[in-house]
């Protein structure tokens, strides 16, 4: 199984490797969650929500690694992206995705390959 992030537990105690911060935004909660106990489990820092203007502010004061949306928000990624206009973006696509696909379209992003 895929972790976050790449490297071992002696290098995060030195603080060598940080997990990625991923925000995660979507309108239905049962997909928010399970997307979030994913990620979470293979080790990265989520911050998950159904508010945009919660996501916007994380956004404006974290440095954040990657954020990922559903395709039905897109239309608002342009306002989410302002603070950060260069974040690596996923957006989860209306045809069905495994959870596996999903994390590797984080990876993808965050360019761990």
């Amino acid at each position: 199984m895929l972790r976050f992030p790449p490297c071992g537990e002696r290098e995060l105690e030195e603080r060598r490797c940080r997990p990625p911060t991923i925000v995660v935004v979507h309108e239905h909660a049962g997909v928010l969650e399970l997307i979030e106990a994913v990620l979470r489990d293979r080790g990265a820092h989520v911050l998950a929500t159904l508010d945009l203007f919660e996501a916007r502010e994380t956004l404006r004061m974290l440095k954040v690694d990657v954020l990922l949306t559903s395709r039905a928000l897109s239309d608002v990624v342009p306002d989410l992206r302002a603070s950060q206009p260069d974040l690596p973006l996923v957006v989860l696509d209306d045809a069905p995705m495994s959870l596996d696909e999903i994390v590797e379209s984080v990876v993808a992003a965050l360019e761990l390959d």
